[in-house]
C-alpha cells in the first residue's frame, strides 16, 4: 500500500472545467480560443484506501484529536493527516489541533472521509509541505483561505457538492498546477487563486456566474484563459500582473470590465470584448506592451481614464462595430491613450 496519496489529473494545467475543450474559433467574435484537455482524477494506490465511507489509516499514529462533534483527526509518522467521522469541521485556530509550527510542516498528504461535510476557514493554511489532498464526496463547503499558502500543493479535485470557491482559498499555492472543478461551481471569490505561479491555463465552466476581484492576480505563468458563458463582469485586478497571458476569450455575457483587470499583461496581443460589453474601467489594459489590436462592440458606452495607459506605442489598430458618430458618442474616447489610434469603423 502506498502511503502517499496521488491525485493523477491528466493535463498540463486546466482549471475549472469538467470535460474537454478543443481549439476552436468563436463564431460570434472570431476570437480563437486556446486548447485545453482534462480528465477525471484517479486514486493511485496498491490497496483500497476506503472501507465503506471511511478512509483506512495506514501507518503509525503520531498525533490525534477531535475537530468536530463527530470528527477526529489522526496524523501518521509519514505525514498523512486523516479526517474521519461525520458532520461539520470546527474552526481550526492557530495553536490548536494540527495548526502549529511543528505539525503543519509534518503534513505531506491529507485524506478527508466521505462523512465530512465541511472544511473550515484556514483549516490547512500554511501546510507548506502538503503536496496531495483527497477530499471526500460529502464535503459541500470549503471555507475561505482553507488551503492558503500551501506552497507545495500541486493538484486537487473539488467535490461535486461544492458550489463556491471562497476568497483566498488557494492564495499563494505556488506549486498548484492542476485543479478540477465540476460543472456546478457558481462563484469564485476574491483572491481565490492569487499568486498561484504554476497555473498556465484556465478554463471556467458555464456554471460560474461570478468572479471575484484579484481572482488570478499575479499568476505569472498563466498563458491562456477561457471564461464561461454566464460571467457578467470581470472585476478589478482579476488578471492583473499575469505577465505571460497571451489569449483570453471574453464571452458575450460580460457587460463590464473593472479597473486594471488586465493591467501589466505584458504578452497579451489582442482583445475582443463580448458583444454586450458596455464599460471598461480605468487602466484596464495599462502597460500591456504587446497589445496590437482591440475589437470593440457598438454596445460600448464608457471607457475609464487611461484604459490603454502606456500602450500608445503598441495598440495600433482598433476595430469598432459601429460608425464614426457612434464612436464619438462613447464616453472616454477623447482620452489621450485612445484619441490618436487608427479606428476601423463597421469592422468588428
Amino acid at each position: 500500500m502506498k502511503k502517499n496519496i496521488s491525485l493523477a489529473i491528466s493535463m498540463i494545467i486546466v482549471v475549472l472545467l469538467f470535460g474537454c475543450s478543443n481549439s476552436s474559433t468563436n463564431s460570434e467574435n472570431g476570437y480563437k480560443t486556446p486548447t485545453s484537455v482534462i480528465s477525471s482524477p484517479t486514486l493511485n494506490t496498491d490497496e483500497e484506501l476506503f472501507t465503506d465511507a471511511e478512509p483506512q489509516i495506514i501507518g503509525n499514529i503520531s498525533d490525534s484529536g477531535t475537530c468536530g462533534d463527530n470528527l477526529t483527526w489522526n496524523l501518521t509518522d509519514d505525514g498523512v493527516l486523516y479526517i474521519i467521522g461525520t458532520g461539520q469541521m470546527d474552526e481550526i485556530k492557530w495553536g490548536t489541533n494540527w495548526q502549529n509550527n511543528f505539525t503543519t510542516q509534518m503534513i505531506t498528504s491529507i485524506v478527508i472521509g466521505d462523512g465530512v461535510e465541511s472544511i473550515s476557514k484556514r483549516a490547512f493554511a500554511r501546510c507548506s509541505n502538503l503536496t496531495e489532498v483527497s477530499i471526500g464526496k460529502g464535503v459541500t463547503n470549503i471555507d475561505s483561505a482553507a488551503f492558503s499558502s500551501c506552497k507545495s500543493l500541486k493538484s486537487i479535485e473539488i467535490p461535486e457538492g461544492v458550489t463556491e470557491i471562497k476568497q483566498e482559498t488557494f492564495i499563494s499555492c505556488e506549486s498548484l498546477s492542476n485543479v478540477l472543478f465540476h460543472d456546478n461551481i457558481e462563484e469564485i471569490g476574491d483572491n481565490a487563486f492569487r499568486c498561484c505561479y504554476a497555473l498556465t491555463s484556465v478554463t471556467i465552466p458555464d456554471s460560474v456566474t461570478k468572479l471575484g476581484e484579484d481572482v488570478f492576480y499575479e499568476c505569472t505563468n498563466l498563458t491562456d484563459v477561457i471564461l464561461g458563458n454566464n460571467i457578467t463582469e470581470i472585476k478589478d485586478f482579476a488578471f492583473a500582473n499575469c505577465e505571460k497571458l497571451k489569449n483570453i476569450f471574453i464571452p458575450d455575457s460580460v457587460t463590464a470590465i473593472g479597473e486594471y483587470a488586465f493591467g501589466n499583461c505584458l504578452e497579451l496581443e489582442s482583445i475582443a470584448f463580448g458583444k454586450k460589453c458596455t464599460s471598461v474601467g480605468e487602466m484596464a489594459f495599462a502597460n500591456d506592451d504587446a497589445l496590437k489590436s482591440v475589437y470593440i462592440p457598438k454596445t460600448m458606452d464608457y471607457f475609464g481614464k487611461n484604459v490603454f495607459y502606456f500602450d500608445e506605442a503598441s495598440v495600433s489598430e482598433i476595430y469598432y462595430e459601429g460608425n464614426e458618430s457612434e464612436w464619438a458618442a462613447i464616453s472616454g474616447t477623447d482620452d489621450f491613450y485612445l484619441k490618436d489610434k487608427t479606428i476601423h469603423y463597421n469592422a468588428y
